[in-house]
């Protein structure tokens, strides 16, 4: 339980991350860092290093949000559009 919590709080974590440099730099040039991440093809993930592969930013979808330390790019992006009316 207490896994999934620090899970949870790292998640929240990118997203404040994430907001504070959009008022750095430009939340339009922001989101366009995130989408050309997105572009990147999936780590494949070796068989030995399956136990940490919940510390990758790009891990294998199969692997549910709940058990991800970073949120999909996707909702990084759509709370970014949210959060400065971007939509």
């Amino acid at each position: 339980m207490a896994s999934l919590l620090a899970k949870k709080f790292s998640r929240e974590r990118e997203f404040r991350a994430d907001r504070l440099a959009s008022e750095m730099i430009d939340a339009k040039r922001m989101i366009h860092a995130l989408r050309s991440l997105s572009l990147q093809k999936p780590v494949k993930i070796q068989e030995k290093q399956l136990s940490y592969a919940s510390l990758k930013i790009f891990s294998q979808p199969k692997i549910s949000e709940l058990l991800s330390t970073h949120p999909s790019i996707k909702k990084r992006i759509a709370a970014l559009e949210k959060e400065f009316s971007l939509n």
